[in-house]
């Protein structure tokens, strides 16, 4: 059992908690990691634990499958320019008051983009736009973010993936307009402050906190609609596949479910709603062992 790892990593290393947690159904056990989608090099290496259950793991559950070989760039493309930009004449201008669409010019400027470049997408993919070019200019990028590297150790072809690319596309781009717009102003209003924002929640994740996470990404702050349509279905979604794998009677084996660090706190977080549903559920140290409450 791989709580038995520990003995292995070393006697003197103190008793943190990783932000991950731990459950068990028959034969088969589960470690619900929480991960951070972007990052930089500097950010590596991962915690020994984490890197040794990314190695053994017998399934590697993901959001979306980001094996060069399972995407689908072309699709991806398409279904982009299809959801995210205007295509009935109108411009970012027509839909924002004029304050917004100056602070947001001056945001668009600062990220070394024009408002010709962006003018006709749509509050979500232009939210994201501003938040993706900032964090790049740092050193932050997809490419190396925690999945990334965990799929570079995980040794064995059977994965799961969660969602996948379309469906989250799907999902962002069919909030409401004023939702969609919440989310350009948040952006707008973080404009050059958004590295500061992910070194937070990077600290955050370091402390193994899902508190300090939700209150960094001001979860509470969220609308309903984003929150029950980014958050809370996908919760419940995301904790019934950890449900169904661990009921699975499919033998011992071990398995690493990796999804969002937001997806894991407060009482409608993942950890929660398999406790809710019978299953023990508990936090992981950096020893591998539980960490009992």
């Amino acid at each position: 059992m791989f709580l038995l790892i520990s003995v292995f990593i070393g006697t003197c290393v103190s008793a943190d908690p990783l932000y991950m947690w731990y459950t068990s159904r028959g034969e088969t056990e589960m470690y619900l990691l929480g991960s951070i989608h972007v990052l930089s090099e500097d950010f590596y290496p991962l915690p020994d634990y984490i890197e040794t259950l990314a190695q053994r793991a017998d399934v590697l559950v993901l959001e979306a499958d980001i094996r060069e070989e399972s995407l689908k760039p072309d699709e991806i493309a398409q279904l982009t320019m299809k959801k995210g930009f205007y295509h009935d004449g109108s411009s970012i201008e027509d839909h924002l008051e004029k304050s917004l669409y100056q602070s947001l010019s001056a945001a668009v400027n600062e990220a070394g983009l024009t408002m010709e470049q962006v003018s006709l997408m749509k509050p979500w993919l232009l939210s994201l736009t501003l938040q993706t070019f900032e964090l790049e200019s740092s050193g932050y990028r997809a490419g190396s973010g925690m999945e990334q590297v965990i799929l570079k150790a995980f040794t064995r072809e059977n994965i799961v993936e969660l969602e996948g690319f379309e469906y989250q596309l799907e999902l962002i781009s069919g909030l409401g307009e004023d939702d969609q717009l919440e989310l350009l102003n948040s952006a707008v209003k973080e404009s050059g402050h958004i590295k500061g924002s992910l070194e937070i929640l990077i600290y955050a994740w370091e402390q193994g906190s899902p508190e300090l996470i939700a209150e960094e990404l001001d979860l509470e702050g969220l609308s309903g609609g984003i929150a029950e349509r980014l958050l809370l279905q996908r919760n419940i979604s995301m904790a019934g596949k950890a449900a169904e794998l661990l009921n699975s009677e499919a033998g011992k084996q071990t398995i690493l479910f990796v999804v969002g660090a937001a997806h894991f706190t407060g009482e409608t977080g993942i950890p929660s709603q398999l406790s809710s549903w019978g299953f023990d559920v508990s936090q992981v140290d950096n020893r591998g062992e539980l960490i009992l409450k």
